[in-house]
């Protein structure tokens, strides 16, 4: 049985030992460096690993967290996205 939640990259789990429980994890850094991205990587990862994780967003609505994490899940292109007729 798992005692922590996978941050989805092997080193920074060997590093960290993943995600511990009572912990909270702020991911910080300067504008447009993907840490929303980021973020919703290691949701995805956890919550695959059977965990269940909560997002919180300053900066982001959520159908905008949510298209995100459907565009990286299916491997679907976000600009494309936006402009459904385009296709």
């Amino acid at each position: 049985m798992l005692t922590s939640a996978t941050t989805g990259i092997k080193k920074l789990d060997e590093v960290t030992g993943g995600f511990q429980d009572g912990e909270v994890t702020i991911v910080a850094a300067r504008p447009s460096m993907g840490k929303t991205d980021v973020m919703l990587h290691f949701a995805k990862m956890s919550g695959w690993t059977g965990f269940l994780p909560l997002v919180f967003s300053a900066e982001m609505p959520e159908k905008s967290l949510t298209t995100r994490l459907i565009a990286s899940t299916g491997g679907f292109n976000r600009t494309k996205m936006r402009d459904l007729k385009e296709w």
